[in-house]
């Protein structure tokens, strides 16, 4: 059963975190899932800020799929950015 017809603030919330800075095998992979994902959960994608994930980052907003800039090799950052946004997975 999808659950388009359940509100969106009802869906588990997943967050996907990369540190990469560019587009490879695994973010392709990562498009993938986060795509099929995206019906049935409330998707947000993390990834650092650059050039080389611009095109990435579009592609994923068009979607309405949720991305956040974070600081790469920032944990303590990073740490305050899950706990603020609170996922389920």
């Amino acid at each position: 059963m999808k659950m388009d017809s359940y509100s969106k603030t009802n869906r588990k919330k997943i967050i996907f975190f990369t540190d990469t800075i560019g587009i490879g095998g695994a973010e392709e992979y990562l498009r993938m899932l986060v795509l099929g994902l995206n019906d049935e959960f409330n998707v947000r994608v993390a990834i650092p800020k650059n050039k080389g994930t611009e095109d990435f980052v579009n592609e994923l907003k068009s979607k309405n799929i949720e991305v956040d800039y974070i600081k790469k090799y920032n944990i303590l950052n990073n740490f305050f950015y899950f706990r603020k946004n609170k996922p389920d997975y």
